[in-house]
């Protein structure tokens, strides 16, 4: 599910959904998705909070989205949430390429894949730290996806 207020770039929806298309690709439909108009159906959810918990720590660095879960009250996950933001700290509206990176990353967070490297190198991701200079699409690399296989192939439980 994806909450568009009217304040966001038209620009986001098909990033957003680029985003999700390419997880699916690069797992070849291992993992896929289908988009929902009902929230309450939704196992991830991306919205725009109005209340956005801003870090500006430069001119040219700050926190442009963030990913966390919620659980039931047995501790199982219930859904997982991005949210993001559309412009920066100097108020200059994110361009696509950002978009799109951004929200490959949240995806990534939302599958089970928690860290970064820290290095944007070679336009792979696991997982570069988002930089709005980039202006390029980073690409999921082979072990995101053999990590996802592996996070998959365990039955779940309380410790894992």
């Amino acid at each position: 599910y994806v909450d568009m207020p009217e304040n966001v770039p038209e620009f986001h929806m098909p990033e957003i959904k680029n985003a999700f298309k390419r997880w699916e690709d690069a797992t070849q439909g291992f993992i896929s998705f289908v988009f929902t108009d009902n929230q309450n159906e939704a196992n991830i959810i991306c919205s725009y909070p109005e209340n956005f918990p801003r870090i500006c720590e430069s001119n040219r660095e700050s926190n442009a989205s963030r990913q966390f879960f919620t659980y039931d009250k047995d501790g199982n996950i219930q859904r997982s949430n991005i949210e993001l933001t559309t412009k920066d700290c100097n108020d200059e509206i994110y361009p696509q390429d950002l978009i799109y990176a951004i929200v490959l990353r949240e995806i990534g967070h939302s599958l089970g894949l928690r860290g970064h490297s820290g290095k944007f190198e070679n336009n792979t991701l696991y997982y570069p730290e988002v930089n709005k200079d980039h202006g390029v699409r980073p690409v999921i690399n082979r072990a995101d996806i053999n990590t996802l296989r592996l996070i998959y192939s365990i039955k779940p439980d309380k410790t894992n």
